[in-house]
Formats: structure tokens, C-alpha cells, sequence
């Protein structure tokens, strides 16, 4: 796993770019903002770069598909098929994943005030949640949103339903202390089966400022690797 800058020269940024395949490039081009294509297009010129090292194949070769939620796959080439992977940013970084024919989900969040935080997390949170956010100390209780909110993406990532799957189905922290594995209440959700077992899920060391979280089906090590893009 790889926590990648996004903010490089515009020599690096040209290198990534020449990375995308038209598709990214038309989706690059819809960004109103500069700096959100200069993310963009370094978020996923890494991501191919990355995928491929990791395959040994050409960057140029890989060809994406989207699964029923939007979860995208690599459909080709064939030797490139067996990687799953992840990709999720947020302000000036990029979490890349990258897992050998296990299912992953990641997710990176900046630090942000949150407006009437105790209303998001009745939408959004289990129960479980609610109270550990709640009682969590007033200094530390934004940092506590966002280890929550992160654990909850990643694992809905994993899983591959996006946002379709509620988030307060399940927890990933109980009244008293965090989780080591998330807690499903619900075993079948748009006539898919959810695994109840077998999954790992952990926060992840992150910049200054910003939370992270893995949710991987099965349990392995993780390196987390802080990147740099090679200069050229």
C-alpha cells in the first residue's frame, strides 16, 4: 500500500499524464480547477504506474472495467487480471492499495469541522459509534469522526457496494474500545451476500491532519509505503 503525494513539478505531472489512457484523459478534462486535474491525473498516472509494476506489464496495456457499483477492476491484460486494488484521495494525498486476488478497500480523509457533527453521526453511525463518538473528548472528537468515517468507507469499498450499502449496518468500534474487525448486522443487502467473517480492518498511519483506514477480506500483513514520485 502506498500513501502518494500529490502536490509534484509540473515535469512529474507531464510524465504521469503521458501514463492515462483517453478515457482518464477526457475525465481529467471535466475538472474545472487545476489543481483538482494536476491531482487527478498524478493520483492515476501513480495508480497505472504502480499496478503495472507490480503485474510486469506495461502501464499502457492496463484496461479498466466497473463492477455493478462502480468498484473498477482491471480487465485486461490477462497476467494483470489476478490484482485488486483500491485507489481513494483527499487534499493533497493519495492511498493506492494494491492486494494479490484478496478483495481491499481504502479510504484517506483531511481533517474538516464538522457542521453539526452529533446530527452526521446519528445519519450515518451505528449506535456503537454514536457513543464512542459522543463521549470522546471534545479535543480529540473531530480526529474520532474521521477514524470512524474512514474505517466505514474502506470497508464498503471492500465490499463493493459504494454508498448503495448504509453505513449504520455495521460497526467498526464498539462502546468501550476499537475493533479489529468490523460487525456486520445485516448478511444480505441488494440480494448480495455480505461475508461475516474473515475480514480485517484497521486505521492506517496517515499525514499529519488526515485519517486512513484498510478493510481487507482475509487477514495478511500490510506494509505502507510513503511514496515519492520519481523525479525525470
Amino acid at each position: 500500500m502506498f500513501t502518494i503525494p500529490l502536490r509534484v513539478s509540473a515535469t512529474q505531472q507531464k510524465r504521469l499524464a503521458r501514463l492515462l489512457s483517453e478515457p482518464e484523459i477526457v475525465r481529467a478534462g471535466r475538472f474545472h480547477r487545476d489543481r483538482d486535474r494536476e491531482r487527478f491525473t498524478v493520483a492515476h498516472g501513480e495508480m497505472r504506474r504502480r499496478l503495472a509494476q507490480q503485474a510486469g506489464v506495461d502501464p499502457a496495456s492496463l484496461c479498466f472495467g466497473s463492477a455493478s457499483h462502480g468498484k473498477p477492476f482491471i480487465k485486461e491484460p490477462d497476467a494483470a487480471r489476478r490484482w485488486r486494488f483500491n485507489l481513494t484521495h483527499s487534499g493533497d494525498f493519495a492511498l493506492l492499495a494494491i492486494m494479490d486476488g484478496v478483495s481491499v478497500g481504502i479510504d484517506i480523509e483531511q481533517w474538516q469541522d464538522i457542521r453539526d457533527g452529533p446530527s452526521v453521526a446519528r445519519r450515518f453511525f451505528s449506535a456503537a459509534e454514536q457513543s464512542v463518538y459522543m463521549n470522546s473528548a471534545a479535543s480529540s472528537r473531530r480526529e474520532t469522526f474521521f477514524r470512524i468515517w474512514t474505517r466505514k468507507e474502506a470497508v464498503i469499498k471492500a465490499l463493493g457496494f459504494g454508498l448503495s450499502m448504509p453505513l449504520d449496518a455495521f460497526d467498526v468500534c464498539d462502546h468501550n474500545e476499537w475493533l479489529a474487525v468490523p460487525r456486520f448486522r445485516v448478511d444480505r443487502l441488494l440480494d448480495a451476500l455480505i461475508p461475516q467473517e474473515g475480514w480485517h480492518l484497521q486505521c492506517l498511519p496517515a499525514p499529519q491532519g488526515y485519517a486512513a483506514a484498510l478493510a481487507i477480506q482475509g487477514c495478511c500483513a500490510v506494509n505502507v509505503l510513503h511514496d515519492t514520485v520519481p523525479a525525470q
